[in-house]
């Protein structure tokens, strides 16, 4: 659950093991346990999230490789692309990206697959780095 930084590992017993000396100690709040056991119980709800977040992912990938950018493969509701100059020209455009320089990705952002009324203006902006960023493939 993305808001809520929550997840889970499905894994062999002996790797789940080894998981709580790596991962921080941070305690989840009762509204996030709540949200958590809720999505549980509502498994077509979650999978029809799911689809959506994979097909909205699968259009910011074309997007951005129509660019000159270069999309990493996700599985996830968000992607990594290989876009220098990108972060800032859609920041100021106002569509949510992350920077990904400080996950030792220089040249790299990160998106999140954009809620449906969102798409339209995340596509647009996409489709304006080439022209505002002079290519991004000549930056690479």
């Amino acid at each position: 659950m993305p808001g809520l930084r929550m997840g889970y590992v499905v894994s062999e017993a002996d790797l789940a093991g080894q998981l709580p000396g790596v991962l921080p100690a941070w305690p989840l709040s009762a509204p996030a346990i709540a949200a958590a056991v809720a999505g549980f119980g509502d498994p077509s709800h979650v999978a029809a999230g799911a689809h959506l977040g994979h097909l909205h992912v699968a259009q910011l990938a074309e997007a951005l490789a129509a660019t000159g950018a270069v999309p990493m493969p996700s599985d996830a509701n968000y992607l990594v692309a290989h876009a220098p100059g990108a972060a800032p020209v859609l920041l100021r455009g106002g569509i949510a990206v992350r920077d990904s320089t400080s996950f030792g990705l220089p040249g790299h952002v990160r998106l999140a697959a954009p809620k449906p009324g969102e798409m339209k203006a995340v596509l647009t902006a996409i489709a304006g780095l080439a022209a505002t960023t002079d290519g991004l493939t000549r930056q690479a």
